[in-house]
This record gives C-alpha cells, sequence and structure tokens, in this order.
C-alpha cells in the first residue's frame, strides 16, 4: 500500500468538511458497508485542499 495515502488519511487535520469544493467522490465499500468521502479544491490543476470523510457503519469502529 502507498504509504503516502496512508499519511495523508491518518492526518487529522483533512478530517473536515469543504463546502466550496470543486471535485467530490463518495463510494461504498459493499464488503464491510463503510463509506469514504474524498472532496478536493483545485485551482489550476494544483491540490489546494481535501476533505476525507470515513463514515463507518454503527456495529464497527472509526478505523482512521
Amino acid at each position: 500500500m502507498d504509504l503516502e495515502i496512508l499519511e495523508i488519511a491518518s492526518n487529522t487535520e483533512n478530517h473536515k468538511v469543504l463546502k466550496k469544493h470543486t471535485h467530490q467522490s463518495r463510494n461504498k465499500n459493499p464488503l464491510c458497508g463503510d463509506e469514504m468521502e474524498i472532496s478536493l479544491i483545485v485551482k489550476n490543476n494544483i491540490v489546494q485542499d481535501l476533505s476525507l470523510i470515513h463514515i463507518s457503519e454503527p456495529t464497527r469502529l472509526l478505523s482512521i
């Protein structure tokens, strides 16, 4: 697994809601039911800010 992705995901400064995002994706893991939402603010092809939100099934603990 790419360590840079894990580093970004574990940074709690990225666990926020971006209200004026330019890009957003939300996907659900069909095996466990967890959802992940990523929002980006991109200007001139450069990521200015990002947010990562992990939505866990009620019976599971938040893992990131």
